[in-house]
């Protein structure tokens, strides 16, 4: 199988993740669709990681980049739903970490 788009990925979970991709939580965490990144386990799996950054304070403070968004994509069932499926146990602070997570499974 060829590792999918984030468009395909975005398509594909819309009924299971409708808001995921959405442009007003997109821009809440400061992402575009151009923030994903879709990688491959060894094993095979798919997984998506964007950095996210959380607004400044009401000084109007610009905004700070920190932990990532990291999600497992599971392909369709039979009956054609595909998700996101939050990692658990992966401190996503660093995406080292989340590459180390990715690199074992």
């Amino acid at each position: 199988m060829q590792k999918p788009t984030i468009a395909e990925i975005k398509y594909a979970t819309q009924g299971a993740c409708p808001h995921y991709f959405d442009r007003k939580t997109l821009k809440h965490f400061g992402q575009t669709m151009r923030s994903f990144k879709v990688r491959r386990s060894p094993k095979g799996n798919i997984y998506i990681v964007a950095q996210m950054s959380r607004p400044g304070d009401y000084s109007g403070a610009p905004r700070v980049m920190g932990w990532y968004s990291f999600r497992q994509f599971i392909k369709s069932d039979v009956m054609g739903n595909s998700e996101l499926a939050h990692v658990r146990d992966v401190d996503t602070s660093s995406y080292t970490n989340i590459d180390r997570y990715i690199e074992s499974n």
